[in-house]
């Protein structure tokens, strides 16, 4: 689901944007996943096991704003 932007003001006062992912974005996701995947046991997948090249995200990303697109 694309979410329309929305700024926010956070408590240190710093202005942020929330916002749908963009296949430009493919990159710093993957990079967020493989950071995150090795900071708790917790989570569904383990440290390495997101194994999504750069280009397979931008396709994934693609995908569903084509998929939302026809709904």
């Amino acid at each position: 689901m694309k979410m329309s932007d929305k700024y926010i003001t956070d408590k240190k006062g710093n202005r942020v944007l929330f916002r749908s992912a963009v296949p430009d974005d493919a990159e710093a996701c993957i990079r967020y996943m493989n950071v995150t995947t090795g900071e708790t046991p917790y989570l569904i997948r383990e440290p390495g096991e997101f194994r999504m090249s750069v280009e397979e995200e931008k396709v994934s990303f693609r995908g569903i704003w084509k998929i939302r697109d026809l709904l």
